[in-house]
This record gives structure tokens, C-alpha cells and sequence, in this order.
């Protein structure tokens, strides 16, 4: 979500959202003559399960409360990565999108823990933010996980030091299958409704991904490596 239009290094495909049409992932990628099975994987949904996660508080040190990523490399070389509040006095929140809260705190570690187990992209979005932004500092607003079957999206919120307000998606598709993918969408360019923001949603009744608003504001996807 920028005001501006970049290049990355791999791009496969920019998808207008006039007139509120969704960009099928199947058609981004491969063209409208590929019956690929991307959509498919996206729309597998055994059970859906949809939450954000969020920071509030105040941290004794002057910086603002959020969240941040942590990636943790052990002395055998294996990584592991998890976000986080980034003080003490800073508490993480978990809001179903119905808008309800977990309803014990089990609930919500285990939810918590879900995410956390997941690979988050952390370095995709140090390099995203490193790609745009010189890699200057921000912090991550927020986090929304969306879990359909052996497939889920991520979307990050965040905002540099400079007031930069951002966002960018993340999906994994068919988990540990044959035919997984990793991809990054990002959404970019004006909003015909100034009061509008050009970012990234994903419809969970129709399996596809489209960018938020009407005007220039087009997508970009990125197929990530698979390591």
C-alpha cells in the first residue's frame, strides 16, 4: 500500500480494482486460459479460522507499543521466529473478525501459539520494507491470520519511523504439499475516494484476492522462493 509505483524482481502480473472486480490469483499468475489450481487451494477451507492480533500499552522506555518479529537462529543452524509485544507493559490482543475476543486466556495463548507456529515471514518483510523504504524502522500495528485448511494468509500492518502507514499480504499455499507456494501481494497506487486506502483484502466466500479500492491502485504478486 504506497502512493507511488515500484518494480520487484519478480512480478508476475498487476491487477486493476475498478469497478470493485477481485483478482482471481489463478489469472494473476497464469492467464486467463490456465485452469490452475492456485484458486483452489485458497478456497479449500475445511474450517475457517480469521483473527488479528494487536498491541497496546505503554513501554517505560519511550518507544510504542507493538509488535515486532523475532528471528532466532540456533547454534545448529535452525531458525526459528515468532512475534511479539515489545515491552512489558505492552499487551497483546486477539480480536476474531466477528469483532469478540478469546473468552479465557487459554483461548487465547493457544491462538497466540497458532500463530507463532507458523513461518511468518519475517525476512520477506525485513526485504520488503528494506526494498521500499531504505530499511529504515518500523513497528507492526497489527497482524491478521487467516487460516483456510493447509493454506493461510497473512496481512501486516505497519508504520516506519517516518509515519509511513503500510501493508502487505503474505500466503502459503497447500502447506508441506507437493505443489506448496509462497507468494507476496501488495497493493499500490491512489484511491479514487480520497479517504480511501489502496491495500490488500482477501475474500474468504470467494477464494480470491483483490485490492480495497477504486482508481490506480493495483496489485502486484510475488512468488517467493520456497527455502
Amino acid at each position: 500500500m504506497r502512493n507511488l509505483i515500484y518494480l520487484t524482481l519478480v512480478i508476475y502480473a498487476f491487477s486493476s480494482c475498478d469497478n470493485s472486480e477481485a483478482a482471481q490469483i489463478e489469472n494473476i499468475m497464469n492467464g486467463p486460459n490456465d485452469n490452475s489450481i492456485i484458486s483452489s487451494k485458497l478456497k479449500a477451507k475445511d474450517e475457517i479460522l480469521s483473527y488479528s492480533v494487536h498491541c497496546s500499552g505503554t513501554c517505560s522506555s519511550g518507544q510504542a507499543c507493538a509488535l515486532e518479529g523475532v528471528l532466532y537462529i540456533g547454534g545448529d543452524g535452525t531458525e526459528e521466529e515468532y512475534v511479539q509485544c515489545k515491552c512489558d507493559n505492552c499487551v497483546m490482543h486477539i480480536t476474531y473478525e466477528t469483532g469478540e475476543s478469546p473468552q479465557t486466556e487459554e483461548e487465547k495463548q493457544q491462538l497466540i501459539d497458532n500463530l507463532n507456529n507458523k513461518y511468518l515471514f519475517l525476512e520477506e518483510l525485513e526485504e520488503f520494507v528494506a526494498t521500499y523504504y531504505s530499511g529504515i524502522a518500523y513497528d507492526i500495528t497489527s497482524i491478521e491470520l487467516q487460516e483456510l485448511g493447509n493454506t493461510y494468509i497473512l496481512l501486516y500492518d505497519i508504520v516506519t519511523a517516518n509515519n509511513n502507514v503500510e501493508s502487505v499480504m503474505y500466503a502459503y499455499l497447500n502447506v508441506d504439499g507437493p505443489d506448496e507456494e509462497k507468494l507476496e501481494i501488495d497493493c499500490t497506487g491512489g484511491c479514487s475516494d480520497p479517504n480511501a486506502l489502496c491495500r490488500e483484502r482477501y475474500v474468504i466466500t470467494t477464494g480470491s484476492v483483490e485490492c480495497t479500492c477504486e482508481g490506480s491502485c493495483k496489485m502486484t504478486l510475488t512468488k517467493l522462493s520456497k527455502n
